[in-house]
């Protein structure tokens, strides 16, 4: 399964284990491309109850729910409510929104 913490850079700063941990300030979210025009999507009850069957639906995965919930603006997935419209990106979209986006890199 992929995340946005896939493509997050290591940090300089050790834990205390002495292993880096991924810095989430790497990756740049306002500078993400979209190939296709986004088609809107409505949020019903049971896709709020289990997020990762809309997922599958969808996009025929289950990861990088935290990647479509981002382009959309939402930080935490109960703050939509059921007849709430997101965007629904293309599947290749999805993953490429954060592939090469590291800070300092285009």
């Amino acid at each position: 399964m992929k995340s946005r913490y896939d493509y997050y850079s290591d940090t300089h700063v050790l834990d205390i284990d002495g292993q880096t941990y991924p810095d989430p300030l790497s990756i740049n979210y306002n500078i993400g491309r979209l190939t296709k025009i986004p088609t809107n999507y409505k949020i019903t009850a049971r896709d709020l109850q289990r997020f990762w069957t809309c997922m599958y639906e969808q996009y025929g995965r289950t990861e990088l729910d935290d990647i479509w919930l981002n382009i959309n603006g939402i930080s935490y997935l109960m703050d939509l409510k059921p007849n709430d419209v997101i965007y629904k990106v293309v599947p290749e979209d999805l993953e490429g929104f954060i592939i090469n986006k590291q800070i300092g890199t285009d």
